[in-house]
């Protein structure tokens, strides 16, 4: 794209903070002593340049970055190693309003704009939309949809949350990590799980804390499971499954409120004894809790078009999801 360009830099220059009132925050971003960090995915920053402007950055893992220069937008793939560490600059224009989001998931990489080399920025002023937060695992985060051959081939902005995001005409956050549970991850690992990784502003540092209620949601999306049920499991693991999304459903609408619309979303992975024990403690919480519902989603297994990396949806797959999910959305806000 004209007038914007990414390179690598060994010498660092000095640079001058961004704070907090020079930018709009997308989500789940850090601004701590003139730096802005954020590693979620579909997180970033919202600003206008008044004259030509280079940002340094300091990129952790492998980043896929999106830039938007107006109206127009692309993506720039960083060439790193996941756990490689390296500078780089940002030329910008002038006079041209920013978006900048990363995504790629919080467990493969991070960004931190350290500050401003040249130039300077001043905040825009957005349309005020509602807030939606999507909440879950590899599903929600769109882990391999690009590609068949790594993890890294991920995108984002292309999954079913950002369908439903622009459906419901939403600004959204996306709180999510591959492989994690309620109470455990994939690997049988039960540190670090979702109610943990929920109260972080940056998903990698556990000192820093995420103020959930800020957020002020509307909506809240939870696709989780799979991977609590990765490995089999036992009649006492269900009732501690049970209960742990019991409390994080309850925690949610402590922190958003009794008018929050709360979706459960069992996505097309889980199969077997976790997908039918997921589905009727669902159906139990949408009769015994108020603003709670459940959606199925389901997507051909034969359908090669559906599937990226390791039998994860693909671009299409999401979209799959997205066009199961509308209608059901729309059934159940005409009930209301």
């Amino acid at each position: 794209m004209e007038q914007v360009q990414l390179k690598e830099i060994i010498n660092v220059p000095s640079v001058v903070g961004i704070q907090q009132h020079q930018i709009y925050k997308n989500g789940r971003v850090l601004v701590k002593d003139g730096h802005v960090i954020f590693d979620f995915c579909n997180t970033g920053i919202l600003f206008k340049t008044i004259q030509q402007t280079t940002l340094l950055i300091y990129l952790t893992g492998f980043v896929r970055l999106k830039i938007r220069v107006d109206d127009n937008t692309f993506t720039q793939v960083i060439p790193m190693n996941p756990f490689e560490s390296k500078y780089i600059t940002l030329e910008l224009p002038g006079n041209k309003v920013i978006q900048l989001t990363k995504v790629t998931e919080a467990r493969s990489s991070k960004v931190d704009i350290v500050g401003i080399i040249t130039g300077s920025i001043e905040p825009i002023h957005k349309e005020k939309l509602p807030h939606i937060e999507f909440i879950g695992d590899s599903l929600t985060c769109g882990y391999g949809n690009i590609g068949h051959n790594s993890e890294f081939e991920t995108d984002s902005s292309q999954t079913w949350c950002v369908d439903i995001a622009n459906y419901l005409h939403c600004d959204y956050m996306t709180t999510s990590w591959s492989g994690i549970g309620v109470l455990k991850s994939n690997h049988n690992v039960t540190t670090n799980q979702l109610p943990v990784i929920i109260h972080r502003c940056i998903a990698t540092d556990e000192t820093s804390h995420w103020n959930i209620s800020g957020w002020n949601a509307k909506y809240v999306f939870l696709n989780i499971g799979t991977n609590d049920y990765a490995i089999e499991a036992d009649n006492m693991f269900d009732l501690n499954f049970k209960n742990a999304m019991k409390d994080l459903i309850q925690l949610y609408f402590n922190e958003y409120g009794s008018n929050l619309l709360f979706f459960i979303v069992e996505g097309p992975v889980i199969s077997g004894h976790g997908k039918e024990y997921i589905k009727e403690i669902s159906l139990e919480f949408v009769h015994t809790m108020k603003n709670v519902f459940y959606i199925e989603t389901f997507i051909d297994k034969n359908n090669p078009s559906f599937w990226g990396f390791r039998n994860h949806p693909s671009v299409e797959g999401h979209h799959q999801m997205s066009q199961q999910i509308i209608p059901q959305i729309e059934a159940i806000l005409h009930k209301l």
